[in-house]
């Protein structure tokens, strides 16, 4: 397994290993400008979906990028959902044996670098695995779809993301 010495796991301190690596936000663009005195009161968490009063409903996704050197790195992200349809129908599906089917249809409401912040585009996600979130699978914006459908230099991909926030994916 290979190690990548200048990165390390925010969690254990150790090098990141292996060539599947995570990269995991833990709000939406849009709650973190709430002050963090009023969060509490404004934001309602449950696990991988989040709301916010005033700002809107987000589903946790993950949204793949191949690298060279057969890496690959995967950012959990949020996905915004634009319409009620669509919480409602998450929220039914979520923990049912219906799961599988759930398609989701929003914006990605997390700045991915190094593609720019933010990247705010409208994107599908869909269910791959029953015991994951939704994965990313098209990106609308024809210039940003480039990032799920091509192959990125690994050094610049990872020299983009801050060294504290690393994982690696046995984590």
């Amino acid at each position: 397994m290979s190690v990548d010495p200048s990165l390390v796991c925010s969690y254990c301190q150790q090098p990141v290993q292996g060539r599947d690596l995570d990269f995991r936000f833990k709000l939406p663009d849009p709650i973190l400008e709430i002050p963090e005195a009023e969060r509490s009161q404004r934001v309602r968490e449950s696990g991988d979906v989040v709301g916010a009063e005033g700002i809107g409903v987000f589903v946790r996704v993950m949204l793949p990028v191949m690298l060279t050197d057969d890496f690959r790195i995967t950012y959990g992200t949020w996905l915004a959902l634009t319409n009620r349809g669509d919480f409602d129908r998450a929220r039914r599906l979520w923990h049912s044996d219906e799961y599988s089917s759930l398609i989701l249809e929003g914006v990605i409401a997390n700045g991915i670098e190094p593609w720019g912040p933010p990247l705010m585009t409208q994107a599908r996600a869909t269910v791959k695995d029953t015991n994951q979130v939704p994965y990313v699978e098209t990106i609308y914006d024809e210039s940003l779809a480039a990032v799920i459908n091509h192959t990125w230099p690994r050094s610049w991909v990872l020299s983009a993301i801050p060294h504290a926030a690393w994982h690696s994916h046995a984590h």
